[in-house]
């Protein structure tokens, strides 16, 4: 789901991510996935569409403070907590 507000975007990841692991081995499926291919591509998509761009992201099975941004790195992606 994408939130718009005052110019600034976010966007609830709800089960693309059970982990912030995931976004160093997108491949790696969570087992309520029941379609584990599919799972990494629409990760490894979405990822590629909000890294390196100040989209917020909240995601719905992390711990707090939950809120962050999805970066590259080497081949894969990291997710940075937003700390305040």
């Amino acid at each position: 789901m994408n939130i718009f507000s005052k110019g600034q975007r976010a966007v609830v990841a709800g089960d693309l991510m059970h982990h912030q692991i995931q976004c160093r081995e997108p491949d790696w499926s969570a087992k309520p996935d029941w379609d584990a291919r599919q799972s990494a591509i629409s990760r490894r998509k979405f990822f590629a569409s909000v890294a390196d761009t100040d989209t917020l992201i909240l995601p719905v099975h992390f711990p707090t403070p939950t809120v962050g941004w999805i970066r590259p790195l080497d081949g894969a992606f990291d997710y940075r907590f937003k700390r305040e």
